[in-house]
């Protein structure tokens, strides 16, 4: 049943309006520095405003820690990066993922840009990172920049990679994700979905990608033209992964309820994998629903 076109109306912003960079004064920060940089720029453009989208930097320090030190530190990557305009801010808590959750829902109009170290399941499951922390507490787009990212990313005429999975589909709030996006940057997304091969030598069914089909269609409800591609294979991971490497000034986009859950991490989610090992930043959608399996994280496993 094709679904009711008023459900279709963005939960989100009509277009970002803004970028926020929770740094934690690492050396990861410099990845999703360039990243919300070559974004905010390419965002300006297609909005018909030259001068690009406002940035914020914001890092959160110990309650006792002196808001002058912070201050000094995020002023400088202002100065190194030649930013004008850039807003610096410092926080103060305990918990610093929860003192960001808490800034951002306050901004929803922003798009998060997130740095992050991709570290091992177990690494993870030991002592979670405060990206990981972030993620599992709100409920909003986030890009998330991997360690393979290069420095040389390019975000101006980016185009947006969707992966949709198999049986899922796409969420209601991933086809928001990705039509806010699609009127910030402009551009046609490219929906594509992985599915098992076929038996011998028969082609695809066209039962076989009705996901992709349908996602197309909801997005074309609510405005956003689309074109869309099957792939086939048994590690969907590999298949997006090397698919990514024909567009790599593209961002791939997720829905991924496992990263976001709020009741536990999941290290092996097909979402924080895809950061592991993608070359492109990572726009990780929200799932508002109750914890499901990871459909296209198990599709190699069984």
């Amino acid at each position: 049943m094709k679904p009711d076109p008023s459900a279709l109306t963005c939960t989100f912003a009509s277009h970002f309006t803004s970028i926020v960079v929770p740094l934690d004064l690492g050396s990861a920060d410099e990845d999703a520095i360039n990243v919300a940089i070559s974004l905010g720029n390419s965002l300006g453009n297609s909005l018909g405003d030259s001068t690009g989208l406002p940035i914020e930097f914001v890092v959160v320090l110990s309650p006792t820690a002196p808001s002058s030190i912070g201050d000094a530190r995020l002023r400088e990557r202002v100065r190194v990066h030649g930013l004008i305009g850039c807003q610096t801010l410092v926080l103060h808590g305990e918990r610093p993922a929860s003192v960001l959750a808490e800034h951002l829902r306050l901004r929803p109009t922003a798009l998060s840009v997130v740095a992050s170290h991709a570290r091992s399941a177990f690494g993870e499951l030991i002592e979670p990172s405060t990206t990981a922390r972030l993620m599992s507490q709100i409920d909003a787009p986030v890009v998330v920049v991997g360690p393979h990212v290069p420095a040389t990313w390019n975000g101006r005429g980016t185009r947006l990679l969707v992966c949709v999975d198999p049986i899922d589909g796409l969420p209601d709030t991933a086809v928001d994700a990705v039509a806010t996006w699609q009127r910030t940057f402009g551009g046609e997304p490219l929906l594509f979905e992985v599915v098992r091969p076929a038996a011998g030598d028969r082609p695809l069914d066209v039962d076989e990608a009705r996901a992709v089909r349908d996602a197309s269609s909801r997005l074309a409800d609510a405005g956003v033209v689309t074109s869309w591609d099957v792939a086939t294979g048994w590690d969907p991971l590999a298949i997006v992964t090397q698919y990514s490497w024909g567009s790599p000034h593209a961002v791939l986009a997720v829905a991924s309820d496992h990263w976001r859950s709020s009741s536990q991490l999941h290290p092996g989610s097909f979402g924080r994998r895809l950061a592991a090992h993608a070359h492109v930043p990572i726009l990780v959608m929200p799932v508002r629903s109750k914890l499901a399996p990871d459909r296209m994280a198990s599709i190699g496993d069984s």
